[in-house]
């Protein structure tokens, strides 16, 4: 893990007069959206053991460092379920509730909910996510932080320049380092559309 105060020396010189505070928060702001819209933080819970009668099943993310943005992938044992929205799948549930073996799921702040309580124990639930990082992120996973860090940087900076009365605000250097930002967004993307950039990863899970 690398933290963001490693990112210090590449935004301050840019942003002369800027409080690392400020830059941090938006740097932390750009990550975040950097991940939503590319998807190139992604790891599988460890399995989370069913509970007979039970449905849902809270904190199944085990740290405060990162927030679930979509989840990919399912399985109830060795049996794929859908993965919903939260309003699709309070929607579906409303028309036909499940009940024994779930068809599909969701996570709805942090909590992993099935389409109706298993009649088994002891299955396992598998979770395949994308990540973005919380408002308390401290920093990110280095392989991460070596493929996107500069292009976040892009976008901490393109937010900053847009900061109004201040003696680095530059709109036109905004637009610069927002197009940049964007660009590499969409490479990202692409790339873990295609697999090429996936890393295995594995992340524990815990609930009460």
């Amino acid at each position: 893990m690398k933290p963001w105060d490693d990112a210090r020396d590449l935004i301050l010189p840019d942003v002369p007069g800027c409080p690392w505070g400020m830059a941090r928060s938006r740097l932390i702001l750009a990550a975040r959206e950097f991940f939503s819209r590319s998807g190139t933080w992604s790891a599988t819970l460890d399995p989370i053991p069913s509970q007979a009668g039970v449905a849902e099943y809270p904190e199944i993310v085990p740290t405060a460092n990162m927030e679930i943005v979509r989840v990919r992938h399912c399985y109830y044992g060795t049996q794929e379920i859908d993965p919903l929205v939260p309003d699709e799948f309070f929607d579906r549930q409303m028309e036909s509730p499940g009940s024994g073996v779930p068809e599909y799921m969701t996570v709805d702040a942090d909590v992993l909910i099935l389409s109706g309580a298993p009649s088994e124990s002891d299955v396992p639930i598998v979770v395949d996510a994308t990540f973005k990082p919380s408002l308390a992120n401290e920093g990110l996973p280095d392989d991460l932080w070596d493929q996107h860090i500069e292009a976040i940087v892009e976008g901490a900076k393109a937010r900053l320049y847009k900061s109004p009365k201040k003696p680095y605000a530059d709109l036109s250097l905004s637009a610069e380092a927002r197009d940049t930002f964007v660009r590499a967004m969409g490479v990202a993307r692409a790339r873990a559309s295609s697999g090429s950039t996936k890393v295995k990863r594995r992340v524990r899970a815990h609930f009460f």
